[in-house]
C-alpha cells in the first residue's frame, strides 16, 4: 500500500513536472514551432512505470497545454501528443528495465527517426490546414524546416534521458518499483496504438501522393 501511494506520488510529481519544463523550458524555434523537454520526462515515466501510464500522462499533459498555454487549439493538441507517442513508443517497446546503456542510446536514436518521419507525414497533413496554406507551401517547409526541427527535438529529449539512464534503478527503488530482469510482460495498447500511428502515416502518405 505504501509503495502504491509513493508511485501514485510520483506519476503526479511527473505529470506536473512534465507540464513545468513544457511551460517554462519552451524556446521558439520558428513560427508554431517550439522545442521543450517534455518528451525527456515521458520518456522517463515509460522507463519508469511503463507505457501505458506514459501515454496516459502524456494526453494528461497535452490536454492541459491546450487549455492554458497553447494557441494552437485542438489540432495542436493532436500534433503535440502524436509527436510524444511516436518519440516514447519505441522507447517503451525497446528499452527493458536491464538493458544496456548502448542498448538505450540506440532505442533513443531510433525513436528520435521514429518520431521525425511520423511528424513529417501528419505536417503534411494538418499544418495545411492550422496555417491555412496550401498544402505545396507546407511541402516546401520539410526539409529545410520540419527536419531539422523533429531530429533537434528528438535528439535534444535523448540527450537529456541519457543522463538520467544510470540512475533509473536507484529512483525505481526509492519510489518502491519493483526492478524485474526476466522478459517483462507485453502492453497490447501500446503495441495497438504503435500500430495505429504507423498505419495512419502510411494512409496520409498515399492521400497526400493520391
Amino acid at each position: 500500500m505504501k509503495s502504491n501511494t509513493k508511485q501514485l506520488t510520483a506519476l503526479a510529481m511527473c505529470t506536473a513536472l512534465s507540464y513545468l519544463v513544457m511551460v517554462f523550458g519552451r524556446i521558439p524555434v520558428w513560427g508554431f514551432l517550439s522545442f521543450d523537454p517534455k518528451d525527456a520526462v515521458l520518456a522517463l515515466v515509460v522507463l519508469l512505470f511503463g507505457l501505458a501510464p506514459g501515454l496516459m500522462i502524456t494526453l494528461i499533459v497535452c490536454l492541459i497545454e491546450m487549455i492554458t498555454v497553447s494557441s494552437t487549439g485542438i489540432l495542436g493538441m493532436i500534433m503535440n501528443f502524436i509527436a510524444s507517442a511516436a518519440f516514447i513508443i519505441p522507447i517503451g517497446l525497446l528499452v527493458k528495465n536491464n538493458s544496456s546503456n548502448n542498448k538505450t542510446l540506440i532505442a533513443l536514436v531510433f525513436s528520435t527517426i521514429v518520431m521525425t518521419a511520423i511528424m513529417l507525414l501528419w505536417n503534411m497533413l494538418i499544418t495545411p490546414i492550422y496555417m491555412n496554406v496550401p498544402r505545396s507551401e507546407v511541402m516546401g517547409m520539410l526539409l529545410p524546416i520540419i527536419l531539422p526541427f523533429n531530429l533537434l527535438k528528438g535528439f535534444g529529449n535523448s540527450a537529456l534521458i541519457f543522463l538520467f539512464v544510470p540512475h533509473l534503478n536507484r529512483i525505481r527503488e526509492v519510489i518502491g518499483i519493483e526492478i524485474v530482469t526476466k522478459k517483462e510482460e507485453k502492453n497490447i495498447l501500446s503495441y495497438i496504438i504503435a500500430l495505429g500511428l504507423f498505419l495512419a502515416s502510411i494512409a496520409i502518405y498515399f492521400l497526400i501522393l493520391k
